[in-house]
């Protein structure tokens, strides 16, 4: 391959990798409809063209940053803005320009079509700048649990704000971008009074969610040794436990399947449920001190007491509290 590529060595069986490189994302990019077509790859490849004529007028075209969103490769979308912003070449100014134009009309639409018209979606936006760790086997899914996106979250969360923009920082730092400045977004700005929404679906959410007291995981280990060496004592344990919290939690869910492992949580609602509270408290405080003040989000407020009914996320629930006051 290095003979190939070594325009010195391989003479007229030399291979330009810029041109090829452009050959084939005018190809991609004229046939972005195919199924089995990979965005990534055209991206790639823009990467490494030369910014020849045809590929200039082929992306004139188009929105190429729409098309990734519309095939949920947002993670490329800051890769292919980098790409062309490095051409030197007379009006690539003008055609990194146009391509920002475009994804921001699109964007707009996005959002006053679908995320300010529901306040789930608005509470969504209020929380991109806000830091949270997306691992993809936890805070992603629980992500997905507070903002009920359980079944096809690429439908109703077009701009992917709660997967990609907290799993690629490249990405997160591109839609706050274009979020936070009023020149590009115009209208569709975040503003007091979308936080005020924000602030009013996270106190419903904490209200309509008990907190749930999981126990810990040696009190889960004896349980199961109990369950599984004496299942007499163990059923007689959990008709007594009215007073305690940990076995609770086990009575409840053995209530509503009794063939599940207690060994089997790790993925199940409960947690989920648990720590999508958790989740909620922090952003909440979040949002708070950036909301309007409205007489619904008073009433909301003052009706919910945040007050450490365990000893879980007692700071969380204190700020909160200083918040509202």
């Amino acid at each position: 391959m290095d003979f190939l590529f070594d325009q010195s060595r391989s003479k007229q069986f030399w291979i330009n990798a810029s041109l090829r490189h452009a050959e084939f994302a005018i190809l991609y990019l004229k046939d972005m409809r195919r199924r089995s077509f990979s965005m990534e790859n055209s991206v790639n490849h823009i990467h490494g063209a030369a910014p020849t004529l045809e590929l200039q007028e082929t992306l004139a075209n188009l929105s190429f940053a729409a098309q990734l969103v519309e095939r949920e490769a947002h993670s490329s979308i800051p890769d292919f803005f980098a790409a062309i912003s490095q051409w030197n070449i007379d009006g690539a100014v003008d055609l990194y320009n146009d391509q920002l134009e475009r994804f921001d009309r699109f964007a707009m639409g996005i959002l006053g079509s679908m995320y300010y018209a529901d306040p789930c979606l608005t509470a969504l936006v209020s929380i991109v700048k806000l830091e949270i760790d997306a691992h993809p086997s936890r805070n992603i899914y629980i992500l997905f649990e507070l903002f009920s996106f359980h079944n096809a979250p690429g439908t109703l969360d077009k701009l992917s704000l709660s997967y990609w923009a907290h799993y690629s920082s490249e990405y997160r730092r591109f839609i706050l971008e274009f979020l936070e400045n009023h020149r590009r977004c115009g209208i569709y700005a975040f503003t007091r009074e979308r936080y005020a929404t924000a602030a009013i679906y996270f106190i419903k959410y904490i209200s309509n969610h008990h907190e749930q007291i999981t126990p810990s995981l040696s009190t889960l280990k004896r349980k199961h040794i109990q369950q599984k060496n004496t299942p007499w004592r163990w059923r007689k344990i959990v008709q007594k436990s009215n007073s305690l919290e940990a076995a609770q939690v086990v009575q409840w869910q053995l209530l509503k399947n009794p063939g599940m492992s207690i060994f089997h949580w790790g993925n199940h609602g409960l947690l989920l449920s648990d720590r999508a509270f958790g989740l909620a408290l922090r952003c909440l405080v979040h949002v708070l001190p950036q909301s309007a003040s409205s007489e619904e989000l008073t009433i909301l407020a003052s009706q919910h007491k945040f007050i450490p009914l365990s000893r879980k996320r007692p700071n969380r629930k204190r700020a909160v509290t200083r918040e509202i006051a």
